[in-house]
């Protein structure tokens, strides 16, 4: 049963070790979102453009001659891309709030599992040997003489 106990330690350890480290990788995406969060769509106004398609043709309507978006006023565009590059940010230090919280609450499940599990094998017995030794006999049970070591009495004797 001891090693039992010590496997759910090793187990809890392990799992406290990887929480650990997520923990620390969302930490750093709530110190740095800018670091976190997918940049492609605002790093121009072209590629907020493209991104964004739809909500410019529903908004601003689409020019039949040209088959193409009419756009808003380049100053529009650039307001609207810093605006979504700021919610983008927000967003992703949000979810790395979050996902430090689900880090922390299975390091501190894991914790317990592994100081009750330490406790348990620490205080049972010894774990019996794997293979134990037949040849050594426990005090209680008697041991009958091996073929080997019988003593043969000569027919006369008796």
């Amino acid at each position: 049963m001891t090693r039992l106990y010590y496997a759910i330690c090793y187990l809890a350890l392990t799992a406290g070790l990887i929480a650990f480290g997520f923990a620390c990788y969302h930490v750093a995406g709530i110190v740095f979102p800018e670091s976190f969060y997918h940049s492609h769509p605002y790093a121009n106004n072209l590629n907020y453009v493209e991104q964004n398609r739809g909500r410019f043709a529903s908004v601003y309507g689409v020019n039949h001659r040209t088959t193409g978006i009419m756009l808003p006023p380049e100053g529009t565009v650039t307001q609207l891309r810093e605006e979504a590059k700021e919610a983008a940010i927000r967003s992703s230090r949000n979810s790395a709030i979050e996902h430090t919280l689900v880090s922390v609450i299975v390091l501190l499940i894991a914790a317990v599992f592994f100081a009750i599990n330490w406790k348990l094998a620490r205080r049972g017995p010894a774990a019996p040997p794997i293979y134990p030794d037949v040849s050594v006999a426990s005090p209680q049970v008697a041991v009958a003489p091996r073929a080997s070591e019988a003593v043969m009495k000569p027919a006369s004797e008796s």
